[in-house]
């Protein structure tokens, strides 16, 4: 008989900057489904939050903390964070009984230093890939004492990185590209372990007639308006596009960032009434936007990952993107195609040869749903998350037990 997990107590030490249902935040929203989907099980979550930005009613069984914090200042204002999060614990330890401790977001800042020696299990991530260091918006000179300073945070950030991974019980990453922000991952083999990232593939789902005009060939963009996301890029190679197919439009969504420069070269360009801006789509609207779309189209330098490219793929849509960060190992050459970053043309090449094509784009589709069905999907990625639960409580109690996750390097991922 299969032994399941049982209803844990857990303490959420930090989930996100922003906890949120409904904002335009991928950490606040992801940190969101890994909360609302283990509350749907019957666990028990305690969560400490900075700022939390809720629409709907939140079960019982999750508990909001809320931390007010009152200093300023990047390293003061974490050192008070990590004080008031572990006197909070305390506190609540007098009441309840925790299982564990899971800090989801961020998990390269130090704050679960605070949160070691109170005999709990603590499990830190997802880890995400690190931006490439050539992805900033601009590369500004800095005077002496300016590069001092930025060494020296880095020295401190990357010495509470080693320390919080080393005395961690268990480490998550998202992507096998995480590897990369870990400290000597070969030395911590048996606590690696992979957990996806969850979309939510009932609210994102393709249409229920996916009958497309194959006249119109429609690109959508969804991103903030940073240099790093490629919107320039994608610009530059819609003016090939353009030219190529004259049926073909691109619609981009998003603001911030380089918005007043996007604005200015698209409005100088031939193909400008072929390109629509929207500021903001919301959640509720997105999947609608999504299905309305021919190709998904991301051409960052080095995205992490991308929710938003996986709510395309659920939505059965093909996808082009960059073949650079956690996205480049998302993106399969079933699903996809992938340019190199910042190659205009190469980007064009890809959509064109996704646009003229409704097999393509049909068979694209359907391989994407299908990866996100099976490891994509909450419910998923849900089982995944409890399986490390349990394999960090089985290796406390010294018991062993088929539902437990086996780590990273031994699950065959790396070796």
């Amino acid at each position: 008989m299969e032994k399941k997990l049982p209803k844990l107590t857990i303490f959420v030490s930090h989930p996100s900057e922003l906890l949120t249902d409904h904002r335009s935040h991928g950490d606040g929203l992801l940190a969101f489904g890994f909360i609302s989907r283990l509350a749907a099980r019957g666990h028990t979550l305690h969560i400490a939050t900075q700022e939390a930005a809720i629409e709907g009613e939140l079960p019982e069984n999750i508990k909001l903390h809320p931390i007010k914090m009152r200093l300023q200042g990047r390293l003061t204002h974490r050192l008070e964070y990590m004080l008031k999060s572990r006197l909070l614990l305390n506190r609540l330890r007098r009441e309840h009984q925790f299982d564990l401790i899971h800090q989801l977001n961020p998990v390269v800042k130090g704050l679960s230093l605070s949160l070691y020696g109170c005999g709990l299990p603590v499990i830190l991530g997802q880890f995400y890939p690190d931006w490439p260091g050539d992805a900033d918006e601009a590369q500004v000179k800095l005077s002496w004492p300016n590069r001092f300073r930025l060494k020296f945070r880095t020295m401190v950030r990357k010495a509470s990185l080693r320390w919080q991974q080393r005395l961690a019980t268990a480490l998550i990453v998202a992507t096998p590209k995480s590897l990369e922000v870990l400290y000597k991952p070969e030395r911590m083999k048996e606590k690696i372990f992979l957990v996806n990232t969850g979309v939510d593939a009932s609210h994102f789902a393709p249409a229920s007639d996916q009958t497309r005009n194959k006249d119109d060939q429609h690109i959508l963009f969804v991103a903030n308006l940073w240099r790093r996301k490629g919107i320039l890029t994608l610009l530059e190679a819609f003016e090939k596009v353009a030219e190529t197919l004259p049926g073909s439009r691109l619609t981009v969504v998003g603001s911030g960032g380089i918005e007043e420069e996007v604005h200015r070269l698209a409005d100088a360009m031939a193909c400008r009434p072929r390109i629509n801006f929207i500021k903001h789509i919301s959640r509720q609207e997105l999947p609608a936007a999504l299905r309305d779309c021919t190709v998904y189209c991301l051409p960052s330098y080095g995205e992490p990952l991308s929710c938003g490219t996986l709510e395309a793929m659920a939505c059965g849509k093909p996808i082009v993107a960059t073949d650079a960060g956690g996205l480049g190992l998302l993106v399969q050459p079933s699903g996809g195609r992938k340019a190199p970053p910042r190659d205009a043309n190469a980007l064009a090449d890809a959509l064109i040869e996704i646009l003229v094509s409704t097999e393509l784009q049909e068979r694209m589709g359907r391989f994407n749903r299908q990866l996100i069905e099976e490891n994509y999907a909450w419910e998923r990625v849900v089982d995944q998350l409890e399986s490390v639960y349990q394999a960090v409580l089985n290796e406390k109690s010294g018991l062993a037990s088929e539902l437990a996750a086996k780590p990273f390097f031994a699950a065959g991922h790396l070796r």
